[in-house]
């Protein structure tokens, strides 16, 4: 399953992030690095509650 695939891929990228925000870059690089893995976080966690709530059974909402 794709969503399977896309958290492996987040929780890699997760654990690089984390691991490179203990190195001792320069600030604005820093900063930077902290950004990228605010947002990795965020996209670990909407494919882990996609899976958890098995969003591809869910029916979409009407338009409006």
């Amino acid at each position: 399953m794709i969503l399977k695939a896309m958290r492996s891929n987040e929780e890699v990228l997760n654990k690089q992030y984390k691991e490179r925000i203990q190195k001792a870059f320069p600030a604005d690089i820093l900063e930077i690095i902290r950004l990228n893995y605010s947002d990795e976080q965020r996209h670990l966690a909407w494919v882990e509650q996609a899976l958890q709530t098995r969003l591809w059974e869910q029916q979409p909402s009407p338009q409006p």
